[in-house]
């Protein structure tokens, strides 16, 4: 009975090992293209930021996005 459950915690413990690296490495930066490269011409002087919102903080960040991109320059 002992052996059952020695195995099964080994078991467990392996499982658990095995999705907590899965979940980590899937967390990792990817070297294929992604948005915040630049583009085809090389440059890399605009910056583009988008805050989306649902309707009920709509006039909150059409008022922040004046006094961040004011703030920014």
């Amino acid at each position: 009975m002992k052996k059952k459950n020695v195995l099964k915690k080994i078991v467990t413990l392996g499982l658990a090992t095995a999705m907590i690296t899965l979940t980590v490495t899937g967390c990792g930066s990817s070297s294929g293209s992604s948005e915040s490269d630049t583009s085809a011409s090389g440059s890399s002087d605009t910056v583009t930021i988008t805050n989306v919102s649902y309707d009920p903080t709509r006039e909150l960040y059409e008022a922040y996005n004046e006094v961040f991109a004011a703030y920014y320059k």
